[in-house]
């Protein structure tokens, strides 16, 4: 099963949330968190998608509308309140290691409007090297670390 959602907002990076205060953080998420979980919660009422009952795997696009791109795993604080609004919407029963074992970050595309798409897939197989699932990772069986 494969759910896709595009959350529009303002996207930020985890560089400026370090120096960010709490008060400016919150403001920035709770937009992005309440979306996910209103076109989330829509979708379900709609029947585009049931809740998840097993291990799924998470891929985040972020949309930026600058075209100097962030760092691939830069908008994680995005991804992450979007996520959450996922969650808060009853599409996973939670986003901890076990409901979510795999989450992978797109590098970001210049694009109008700015926001993050996320795509929630069934996580059917497993590598049982690492202990990752997904039946499009690519595993490092036999490469060690040096291969990743």
């Amino acid at each position: 099963m494969r759910f896709e959602l595009f959350v529009p907002g303002k996207i930020w990076s985890i560089n400026a949330e370090r120096s960010m205060h709490y008060r400016k953080r919150a403001a920035l998420v709770s937009p992005v968190r309440t979306a996910s979980m209103l076109l989330a919660a829509d979708a379900m009422r709609t029947g585009t998608v049931a809740p998840y009952w097993g291990p799924v795997t998470v891929t985040f696009r972020p949309h930026q509308a600058t075209a100097n791109l962030a760092d691939t795993a830069n908008h994680l604080p995005a991804c992450k309140a979007a996520l959450d609004g996922i969650v808060d919407a009853g599409i996973l029963h939670d986003d901890d290691s076990a409901h979510v074992v795999a989450q992978t970050f797109l590098a970001p595309v210049k694009a109008k409007p700015t926001g993050v798409t996320v795509v929630v897939e069934s996580a059917d197989e497993q590598d049982s090297d690492f202990g990752m699932v997904g039946k499009d990772f690519v595993t490092a069986r036999g490469r060690g670390l040096s291969g990743l």
